[in-house]
Formats: structure tokens, C-alpha cells, sequence
């Protein structure tokens, strides 16, 4: 009776993806933490702070299940040239939190610059259970212009994403059954990411995509007609910034998910900080599942950010919940120079 005693989440996977039948709208990974991720979610927040940005990333769907769904990904953002109007901090600046440094009190007052700024960066994220395996490479670019209010960002990803199957994996009730091929399967694809990002320092509202390649191909060698298709995920982005005092912000987001061919998604994001130290949050997603939010920050520098999801599946009782884990270093690109993050909150 306990059939998933017996065989892994492989099976329900493989048996998705592989299906005779024809399957569209390959759905990717959804991440508790994308509001945290930045521009490895959003190639238009490439190199949008003055500092450089690295950042790792760790999901485990499903804990419980042997073969659960895993995320892990690292990326890298920094901006072209030294902005010699950035606000310079020194070792004995407070804790400032996620504002604007420029409305500090007597605090090396920033000069607000027109001329266009140029990130870069690029992000490693490899997906997958064991069986069916995601690996993708992006290299992005991005222009940050300076509005009369506020400012708008823009930017695209370039790069090749890897589709791996390994069928040994996959645990069969009957071992001779030809809808699984035992031939491994490896296929390189081009993969193109666009994403655009207003935002001023009241409120954010962002657009992005990728998989922006329509491409076809067959996972199933014993009928090769037969073909998935791999279709752009869109996301739209919108918050707000609401300050309690100097040391307080409170940011309400909303995360929109559209992917063709499968459910749509929302987020609904509340996130607290204190000063550029502590950060606390809560998540609500339309289907149901919840999560919590903590994160630490050291020294401006480095930091440790974790979500915990409740899942609302029916599902729940054969395995435990989601963790997101999100560690991130700002390094400055000279001594005493700003690692606080004052372009995009």
C-alpha cells in the first residue's frame, strides 16, 4: 500500500518528463529567497551596487525523500570602474541599515551621478534530483541609468544550459518496460535571460525572463517525434520600502510567476530590517505554503540569510520541508569604500 516506501521521487519525476505523451512547459525551480537572490535571479541587477558581490546558493526541496529535488549555485556581480562619487564609510560608521547613506547625518554626503553604469557578472546554478540534472552557465551584462526620479536598470544574460538524464536512477516496477530508455542523455542548449528593474526610495517594480530560447527536443530515444519543449519563465517583481524610525524599513513585495503550460505562482513577501544587521521575513505563496526568513549580517560584509517552508501539499506527510540558504560577501573595491547596499534594497 505504501508505494512511496518503495520508490523514490524519481519516479513521480521521470514519470512527468518522459511520458509518452508529449510534455510542454519544463518548469524550473522556485526559490523562497528569490527576493534575496538579486541578479541571479535578475540580470538587470548585475554590478547595481559599487562593490563586489558574491553570492552562493543552496535549495533542498522535500527533505525526507531519497533523490529530492536540489539547487546550488554560485554568482558573481561588480560594476565597471570605481565610482568616485560613491559614499566612502569608515571603520567606526554604526550600523546603518538598508537606507540611503547620503541621508545619514554629516555622512560624506554621495554626489548623485547621471552617467550610466555598466555591471557585469555571471552565475553558475546547477538543478536537478539525481536523474534529471539542470546545469546553467550565464554571463550578463546590465545599464543603470540615473532618472530624474529614481532609477531604471536594464540587462541580459547570455550563456548554455545542460539537460542530463541519468536512467539508472529510475526504479521500475517492471524492469522491462520500454517507455524508459537506459541510455543516458546529455543535450547543450543556448539559453538567453532579459530582466529590467525601476526603482527609487520609496518603492521597486522589475520584470524578468529567461529561457527565452524556444527549443525543442526528445527525451524519449525510442520515440524521437515525440518532444518537451523548454519555455520562457517570467516573473514580475513590485514592492515597497516603509520606514519605522532610522533604524526600522519594512519591505511588502509581491512575486507574479508565469511559466506556459503549468500553474502560475505568487509570492507575497514581508521583510524587516534592522539596520544593516538583522533581517526577519515571512512568505505566503498562493498555493498554500508558507515560509519564515532570518538573516545575519557581519560587518557589512558578510552575511547568512535562511528560509524554512511549511509545505501545503498533500503530500506533506511523506516528506519534511524546504530549505533556502543564501550566503552572500561584499568585498569593496577600495579601502574604507561603501558595502552597504544604497542603489536597490
Amino acid at each position: 500500500m505504501n508505494i512511496f516506501n518503495r520508490y523514490t521521487i524519481n519516479i513521480i519525476l521521470c514519470l512527468l518528463t518522459l511520458a509518452t505523451s508529449r510534455v510542454c512547459g519544463q518548469q524550473r525551480m522556485q526559490y523562497t529567497t528569490q527576493v534575496l537572490q538579486g541578479y541571479m535571479q535578475n540580470p538587470a541587477l548585475a554590478g547595481i551596487e559599487n562593490f563586489h558581490d558574491i553570492r552562493l546558493i543552496y535549495n533542498k526541496q522535500w527533505t525526507g525523500f531519497d533523490g529530492a529535488p536540489t539547487a546550488k549555485g554560485i554568482g558573481f556581480s561588480t560594476q565597471v570602474g570605481d565610482d568616485t562619487n560613491s559614499t566612502t564609510v569608515s571603520k567606526t560608521l554604526p550600523l546603518i541599515g538598508r537606507l540611503n547613506p547620503a541621508n545619514q547625518n554629516n555622512t560624506n554626503k554621495k554626489t548623485v551621478s547621471n552617467k550610466v553604469k555598466i555591471g557585469y557578472g555571471g552565475t553558475l546554478i546547477s538543478e536537478g534530483n539525481g536523474t534529471i540534472n539542470i546545469n546553467e552557465f550565464v554571463l550578463m551584462g546590465a545599464a543603470h541609468f540615473s532618472l530624474k526620479k529614481g532609477k531604471l536598470s536594464t540587462g541580459i544574460g547570455l550563456g548554455l544550459t545542460q539537460h542530463q538524464i541519468n536512467p539508472n536512477n529510475i526504479k521500475l516496477i517492471n524492469s522491462y518496460d520500454l517507455t524508459f530508455s537506459k541510455q543516458e542523455l546529455n543535450i547543450i542548449l543556448p539559453t538567453i535571460q532579459l530582466g529590467a528593474m525601476y526603482y527609487t526610495d520609496e518603492f521597486f517594480i522589475g520584470f524578468g525572463t529567461k529561457q527565452l530560447v524556444k527549443t525543442k527536443f526528445s527525451y524519449d530515444l525510442l520515440n524521437p517525434d515525440k518532444r518537451s519543449e523548454l519555455v520562457a519563465h517570467s516573473n514580475l517583481t513590485a514592492g515597497l520600502r516603509l520606514k519605522a524610525g532610522s533604524d526600522y524599513t519594512f519591505t511588502p513585495s509581491l512575486i507574479l510567476r508565469r511559466v506556459r503550460n503549468a500553474p502560475s505562482t505568487a509570492d507575497i513577501n514581508v521583510i524587516s530590517d534592522y539596520k544593516d544587521f538583522v533581517r526577519l521575513g515571512f512568505m505566503y505563496r498562493t498555493n498554500g505554503d508558507l515560509a519564515g526568513i532570518l538573516g545575519i549580517i557581519v560587518n557589512h560584509k558578510y552575511s547568512v540569510q535562511y528560509a524554512y517552508d511549511i509545505s501545503n501539499s498533500r503530500l506533506r506527510k511523506l516528506y519534511s520541508n524546504t530549505h533556502n540558504l543564501v550566503l552572500s560577501i561584499r568585498l569593496s573595491k577600495k579601502e574604507f569604500a561603501n558595502t552597504v547596499p544604497v542603489n536597490y534594497w
